[in-house]
């Protein structure tokens, strides 16, 4: 659960409903091995999957149908702890329009490794930037965009865990109201 902030992927709607199933929890309910499943409206869908029991088994898979491009896939294998902090590594699939079962299906993948050039640790860094938001008064229009992502993120995460909670039902999400 370290990060869902993918919602902004698919410009900030607000999911329709959470499905989460748990693989292992410890005795008290702290959950460490898990799927969830975040549905959307127009049939977008958000695959993660977050564990702390398998050394680096933490991804997440983005579908999307739009108008002008078909499908698209975007796949991260190393959302929670990179396997290497100076790179981000994920692939993205352009799916044709039409669904087909066709043998020779077109489809473009492109898989993308991004260098870094990190002067300090990616923890660090991330509560650098945080701390920025909050005391810079001139970075309000970022920090609204923040926020925003901050409260959906937040709003996924509980209906992932009423969701686990509840044996893997269904939860609704609810709108976000005003920031």
């Amino acid at each position: 659960f370290y990060n869902i902030s993918f919602v902004q992927a698919f410009r900030f709607e607000t999911p329709s409903f959470v499905q989460t199933r748990v693989h292992d929890q410890s005795d008290d309910g702290v959950l460490f091995d898990l799927d969830c499943d975040v549905f959307f409206s127009n049939d977008a869908l958000l695959t993660f999957h977050c564990s702390f029991k398998h050394h680096l088994r933490s991804w997440f898979e983005a579908y999307s149908r739009d108008d002008r491009y078909g499908g698209r896939i975007i796949r991260c294998t190393d959302f929670v702890i990179p396997r290497r902090e100076e790179y981000c590594d994920f692939s993205i699939e352009e799916l044709p329009d039409q669904q087909t079962i066709e043998y020779d299906t077109i489809v473009n993948t492109s898989h993308i490794n991004l260098p870094f050039s990190l002067t300090q640790p990616q923890e660090t860094l991330m509560w650098n930037s945080f701390a920025e938001l909050i005391l810079d008064n001139n970075a309000l229009e970022r920090r609204a965009y923040y926020e925003r992502a901050m409260l959906m993120t937040q709003q996924v995460l509980q209906a992932a865990l009423q969701s686990a909670q509840t044996g893997g039902a269904k939860v609704s999400v609810p709108p976000l109201t005003s920031v």
